[in-house]
């Protein structure tokens, strides 16, 4: 027979104080903490495109970040989340007519073999919708275009988002001979 008075660890963070959904982090919930409540995983991936996650490798191979969510209050982020209609069509409007946006923030090439193209590795954030292994993006690069095929998504700190969503950092890698990039250039998909 179970003792009532034993401690039964609780997996979610308590209801959501944006829209009373549980808000839980384990399985891939993606539930975060407000200065003063917690918030469900829905609503931080909402939230999460006006507030994105800032990490950076330090030398030892820690990460640090800084969560602007953590700055929030609940009444802050109920009043971003009552604009965000208006202010995601913003967005969508500056970026015409793409569907997703990455900023580049980094690109180094590396060689595969002697037969084999150099593999391109594109780090930034992701600023507007979402990227997928496999699909066909652009690269917008000093005023040309180069049409590649993402190779795949890596998530430098997967534990803090999904990699390839709006308001996380991800590295893009895209198979191809002399390409190049630097800080600030998009790369879109339409």
């Amino acid at each position: 027979m179970r003792n009532p008075t034993t401690m039964i660890k609780r997996y979610d963070r308590g209801p959501c104080v944006l829209c009373g959904r549980l808000a839980y982090s384990v399985y891939g919930g993606g539930a975060s903490s407000l200065k003063d409540a917690p918030v469900c995983g829905a609503c931080v991936r909402k939230l999460r495109t006006f507030y994105p996650v800032e990490m950076e490798r330090m030398k030892n191979g820690q990460t640090k970040g800084t969560d602007p969510l953590e700055s929030l209050t609940a009444d802050e982020a109920r009043q971003v989340l009552e604009e965000f209609p208006e202010r995601i069509e913003e967005l969508r409007a500056q970026y015409a007519p793409c569907h997703a946006v990455f900023q580049i923030r980094a690109f180094h090439t590396e060689k595969q073999g002697l037969l084999k193209p150099p593999m391109n590795y594109f780090d930034g954030a992701c600023v507007l919708g979402r990227f997928n292994w496999g699909e066909t993006v652009k690269l917008l690069h000093g005023g040309s275009t180069i049409t590649l095929t993402l190779e795949e998504i890596g998530d430098p700190f997967p534990l803090f988002g999904k990699a390839g969503q709006a308001g996380y950092q991800a590295t893009l890698k895209a198979v191809g001979k002399g390409i190049s990039a630097e800080p600030g250039d998009l790369i879109v998909k339409e």
